[in-house]
């Protein structure tokens, strides 16, 4: 029984060696990741989500086209849509 690759001319225990060296490389990577998600899911579900409020507010400290951003965020409509409803929204707050 031949245990040597005639093309390299490396014994077959040194592929073998390689092979699980990578798996175990694989494995850490895969482990670091699994980690790294988990960390990356619980800050994004810490992170508080804008509502119409924060709209408002922004809209009485003058920033009309963060307000429009984050309207847009809130509903997913398209600028113009926003812009029309920020307006209203900005009406109704002046006396």
């Amino acid at each position: 029984m031949d245990t040597g690759s005639k093309l390299t001319g490396v014994p077959l225990e040194s592929w073998i060696g390689a092979v699980i060296a990578l798996a175990i490389l694989a494995l850490v990577f895969a482990m670091i990741i699994r980690q790294y998600w988990n960390w990356y899911q619980k800050r994004k579900a810490h992170v508080r989500k804008p509502t119409l409020f924060d709209v408002r507010e922004l809209l009485t400290k003058g920033e009309k086209v963060r307000a429009i951003k984050v309207y847009r965020e809130i509903f997913n409509v398209d600028q113009r849509e926003a812009q029309i409803a920020v307006d209203a929204l900005e009406k109704n707050l002046r006396p």
